[in-house]
């Protein structure tokens, strides 16, 4: 993954747009280079801008939401409305440009941000919500949000505190560096999974110890059995008994029901009589006529239909009369109608193709007022077009125009006079020529007075490098002096300190003396000299207790002035360089100085303008009539387009006039919208009542035909059925029809007395039933009563509910006992295969698993540290072949062990090391993780952030090489970050950011 373009606008105190391409020199030469500026300038805000583009996070704030911005005022640059951020970066798959953005609506209140994810080669936008788009760039990168700051951006904090800090506290730096907290959650894991699991089988056993408790002893389970076998056969000859007095119960209540069920029969059956006979007397006289001319219904219905359709004939011709009268009447209004439109007399017949003469005449006036509003709306158009420069538009008032017209070209023309006063000196048949001419004269005055300009800038540059020079030569006359002063000092405090550390090594070794010299006696010779006389067995030489601090101080001493020394030395070695750039720059300052007075001298060759003061007032006056130039050209389109308007607008006015009498003359003939319409609608209600008028009068013949037809028919069945409904004493048709019942109530009547006899024939069927059913059943009645076989009855059932309840109470005690035993045997049968499933699980716990995962933990850790301090060894030897990383033993302090290969591979905690030396194998583990973040993932840009303020020249160069060496092997982009003055030095390409007050800062690329 490579980084290749950075823009941005309005981020945090890099106010408007900014844009940074690694693909383009000078980073496509120089592909290491540092970001440089001030505290507080805006250095970091260039690697937010990355992350944000990316994951819509920052290392120093996390996840970005307007929440997030409103509360905290980051990200969005003060007073602005809008911010952006976008980053074109290369991967396997491809180019791809991930932009994010936020801005205010027009109620100045913020929008959430919004993202957006794009083929970089095709511009093709990748179709997600903005929330898949951090995700999406996670995938194609091949790192998440943490992998990516961590072997992209490499701050080197992290790792002077990791190197010094106890086990403990370095597994905690090293899980939050590495992101391998995952480690320990697993264990802990492991560990909830396991006692899950195992809890279960311990809530399993003691439910087998609570049901072993409840087991009924192997004698009473006895017992309870067969007890409940005696009261089982007890309860046989009970349920008979019961059974035989429930029978003798139920037949006392059947001839009960039987006896009241006769004296209901027979007292239905005489209902039901009654009932027909009441039928007979009301409807039998109507069932009976009816019966009687049946036989006739059929012509007798006929007869009875024709009668209403004569009827109905008779008043479809009553109609018929009254809508032809109707139609004549709505004829003779719609012709008066029409005579008034077409304004002349005209016969009936000819009315349509008066309609349609009409209806041309008015047609023809109408085109010609339409050819005339066309000619006008093209003059129009002409017109507007015409005058559109000068600003002139149309009123509702044509007259109120021509005047106004005519005296704005009277305007018009006084302006070009006067300007023709002001231009005497201009050639205005030549404008153009004039224009260029003037326009060069400017510019020709404008490069001098700048070249003016440059060449006192320039000067003043100069006299600057001169000063800087003075200053620089009594700084290198001081300084080789105080050098001088400066080493002798540290010198003397070096031989100082050697012979305090030489006295200290001897007290030592008198020290270790003392208990020998303790047990010394006169006379007895001294196993280290010799000698017989032992004086200071007794009393011991004094010490100097004060050595220890003597030394301290002499330490102190020779740290300060061999620091003052390289300071000074450092200086020397600036001023110096200081002194050969600023001789460069003089140079380079003089020869632009002698350019500027050359291309001032052949600026100045052909115009004649006289002393430096008066190019600015000559070059203003020539503005002055370079305006009044380009005014005339203005008026004079002004006047030409009005010129050209006036005769347009005469004509215009022409063409109103004969629309206007136009209209007059079709106002006077018709007033509506469309003539065609209006005709041809008089037109179709004309022939829609001619036509209508003819149907009626063919109506009226097709009824009196039917009529006739009809009238006919009713005779022939007339002289056909009387005589025969007159030998059944009924005198006329409709005498006989009335006593003809229709289909429903005939068929109703006769069902109602057919279901009356079925009711008595059922009422006489049932009676006989149930008198013989009563007969038998008392043949089998007991001749006790009812009141006893119920006293009989509940005795017994009394004694069968105990027999049972005990029944029921013993096969609760012993199945409940069944059902334990049963239980404790599934449970057995489960723990087995509870344990068996669970081995896995205490096999995992027992090697990985506790409460708080310290075990698993300390084990990954263990690995990643390892590794790590693996590649950072690595990395370690183009830095510095002094000093290798290692793990502390058990004997040594907590911190990371560094072992010094220049004195013979002795181990010294890294707590004893300088803050150079700390800077150094920092920088190595920073790397080293860049390496294990990237194992799978080719990461060719690095931003290395503060930590090079501690090292002394000959190691910083010496860690600047390696990165070059670093970049120039893997072709890497390589950005740090630094405020150091020699580290700028040293790297040409720079991204310089500086403070420009009021809480802003800019950016330029050097």
């Amino acid at each position: 993954m490579k980084i290749l373009k950075i823009a941005f606008e309005n981020i945090n105190s890099l106010r408007g747009k900014h844009e940074i391409d690694f693909t383009k020199e000078p980073f496509k030469t120089n592909a290491l280079f540092a970001i440089t500026g001030p505290t507080g300038s805006g250095k970091s805000t260039i690697l937010d801008v990355i992350a944000l583009a990316l994951f819509n996070q920052v290392p120093r704030l996390g996840r970005i939401t307007r929440n997030e911005i409103l509360s905290k005022g980051a990200i969005l640059t003060r007073n602005q409305k809008e911010a952006k951020a976008a980053v074109t970066y290369s991967c396997k798959s491809g180019k791809y440009i991930s932009t994010w953005s936020i801005s205010t609506n027009r109620n100045e209140n913020l929008r959430d941000y919004e993202m957006d994810l794009a083929n970089a080669d095709t511009g093709a936008l990748f179709d997600l919500k903005k929330s898949d788009i951090p995700s999406k760039n996670e995938e194609l990168i091949g790192l998440n949000y943490n992998q990516f700051i961590k072997s992209v951006l490499l701050a080197q904090g992290e790792f002077a505190q990791f190197l010094q800090a106890k086990k403990d506290e370095r597994g905690a730096l090293l899980e939050k560096i590495t992101g391998t907290g995952i480690y320990r959650r697993l264990g802990q894991l492991a560990y909830e999974k396991y006692k899950l699991e195992n809890q279960e089988i311990k809530t399993q056993q003691d439910t087998i110890t609570i049901k072993t408790n409840e087991l009924l002893d192997p004698e009473i389970s006895k017992k309870y059995k067969e007890e409940l076998s005696n009261h089982e056969q007890s309860i046989t000859p009970l349920e008979r008994e019961i059974e035989t007095l429930q029978q003798k119960i139920t037949l006392k209540e059947a001839i009960f029901r039987q006896e009241k069920d006769i004296a209901s029969a027979e007292e239905k059956r005489e209902k039901e009589g009654q009932n027909l006979f009441f039928f007979d007397k009301n409807q039998g006289i109507s069932l009976k006529n009816h019966q009687k001319m049946e036989p006739f219904a059929q012509q007798i219905t006929q007869w009875d239909q024709h009668r209403e359709r004569q009827s109905e004939l008779h008043l479809e011709e009553k109609e018929n009369t009254e809508n032809a009268k109707k139609l004549a009447e709505n004829k003779k209004t719609l012709e008066s109608e029409i005579l008034q439109v077409i304004k002349k007399e005209t016969a009936p017949q000819n009315i349509p193709s008066a309609l349609q003469e009409f209806a041309a005449k008015v047609g023809t006036l109408q085109q010609e007022r339409q050819e005339k509003r066309s000619a006008h709306s093209a003059l129009k158009e002409q017109f507007e077009s015409t005058v559109r420069t000068a600003g002139f538009s149309l009123s509702n008032n044509i007259e109120s125009d021509l005047i106004e017209l005519k005296n704005r070209l009277k305007q018009a023309e006084n302006s070009l006079n006067t300007l023709k006063i002001n231009l005497k000196k201009v050639d205005l048949s030549l404008i153009e020529l004039e224009k260029r001419r003037l326009r060069d004269t400017i510019k020709s005055l404008g490069s001098a007075v700048a070249l003016q300009e440059k060449i006192e800038v320039s000067a003043e540059a100069l006299k600057k490098i001169q000063t800087e020079q003075e200053a620089l030569a009594k700084q290198l006359e001081i300084l080789p002096k105080e050098i001088e002063i400066s080493t002798a000092n540290k010198l003397r405090y070096k031989a100082e300190q050697e012979r305090l550390k030489t006295q200290q090594e001897n007290e030592r070794m008198r020290a270790s003396h003392k208990k020998q010299r303790e047990h010394l006696e006169n006379g007895q010779p001294c196993p280290l000299c010799g000698a017989l006389e032992h004086p200071f067995a007794v009393e011991l030489p004094a010490t100097a207790t004060n050595l220890q601090e003597t030394l301290a101080q002499a330490e102190k001493s020779y740290t300060l002035w061999n620091k003052k020394t390289i300071q000074q030395q450092t200086q020397l070695e600036r001023a110096q360089n200081d002194k050969a750039r600023l001789v460069g720059e003089q140079e380079i300052q003089q020869k632009e100085l002698n350019n500027l007075d050359i291309s001032l001298k052949e600026q100045l060759r052909d115009l004649d303008l006289g002393a430096p003061s008066y190019w600015q007032r000559k070059m203003e006056n020539t503005g002055h009539e370079l305006e009044n130039l380009e005014l005339y050209e203005k008026e004079k389109r002004f006047y030409d387009a009005l010129s050209e308007g006036y005769p347009l607008l005469e004509k215009m006015q022409k063409i109103i006039s004969a629309g206007k009498e136009l209209t007059s003359k079709i106002d006077a003939l018709y007033t509506g919208s469309d003539i065609y319409k209006d005709t041809q609608a008089l037109l179709n209600r004309w022939i829609s009542l001619d036509e209508n008028t003819k149907n009626v009068q063919a109506k009226g013949r097709e009824i009196q035909q039917k009529l006739t037809k009809i009238s006919q028919n009713l005779e022939k069945m007339v002289l056909n059925l009387l005589p025969q409904i007159n030998k059944l004493d009924f005198e006329t048709i409709a005498a006989a029809k009335a006593v003809l019942l229709d289909h429903s109530t005939y068929d109703r009547l006769r069902a109602e007395r057919e279901n009356l006899n079925q009711r008595i024939r059922n009422q006489t069927a049932t009676l006989k039933t149930l008198q013989e059913q009563l007969l038998k059943n008392k043949e089998e009645d007991t001749p006790l009563n009812e009141e006893d076989l119920q006293e009989n009855l509940k005795k017994t059932k009394e004694k069968l509910a105990e027999l049972r309840q005990k029944c029921e109470n013993l096969k609760r005690q012993l199945k409940n006992d069944a059902e334990r035993i049963e239980t404790i045997a599934n449970l057995k049968t489960k723990i087995s295969q509870k344990e068996e499933e669970i081995k896995r699980w205490r096999l995992l716990n027992e090697l990985i698993g506790d409460a708080n995962g310290k075990t698993f933990n300390e084990f990954a850790q263990h690995l990643t540290l390892t590794q790590l301090l693996r590649l950072a060894n690595t990395r370690l030897k183009d830095l510095s072949d002094r000093y290798r990383l290692d793990t502390p033993e058990d004997n040594e302090d907590d911190s990371l062990v560094a072992i010094d290969e220049h004195m013979g591979g002795q181990r010294r905690s890294v707590k004893t090391l300088s803050g150079g030396e700390t800077f150094i194998l920092s920088l190595s583990m920073a790397l080293a993780l860049s390496d294990l973040a990237s194992r799978n993932v080719a990461i060719n840009s690095l931003f290395i952030d503060e930590g090079f303020g501690t090292l002394d020249p000959e190691t910083l160069d010496q860690t600047l090489d390696t990165l070059e060496r670093l970049q120039a092997a893997s072709s890497k982009t390589i950005g740090i970050i630094s405020h150091v003055d020699s580290l700028k030095e040293r790297i040409a390409t720079q991204i310089q950011l500086k403070r420009n007050g009021q809480g802003y800062s800019s950016l330029s690329i050097k």
